[in-house]
């Protein structure tokens, strides 16, 4: 997994990190923090599961929520301010979507 920013950032300033894990699908990064330097990556893992990794200086390890998604990759958002965080996910790739709460203190 690579991220980088706005800035075009290239070389050895672009963070490369393998966050291993076992992922079904695409990855949703958010980011959060007044300066956009928390990071939140949700995925669907083992067990069809919604799975979290938390960046503050450090990834943390690989977190299980107490939430099924089916099949369908999460798109998630979370307010700059931090705060609950809000996942969609369509089952299947054509079922219906579901919207999914997450509070701050479940992370």
């Amino acid at each position: 997994v690579q991220f980088s920013d706005l800035t075009r950032t290239t070389g050895s300033d672009v963070l490369v990190a393998d966050l291993g894990g076992q992922v079904n699908g695409k990855a949703a990064p958010v980011i959060s923090g007044k300066k956009g330097d928390h990071l939140k990556v949700f995925v669907n893992g083992p067990g069809k599961r919604l799975w979290v990794k938390s960046w503050d200086g450090a990834f943390s390890d690989w977190t299980q929520l107490q939430v099924a998604i089916g099949s369908g990759a999460p798109g998630c958002a979370i307010r700059k301010s931090g705060g609950d965080v809000w996942c969609a996910v369509v089952d299947g790739g054509n079922g219906p979507v579901t919207a999914i709460q997450i509070g701050e203190d479940e992370l």
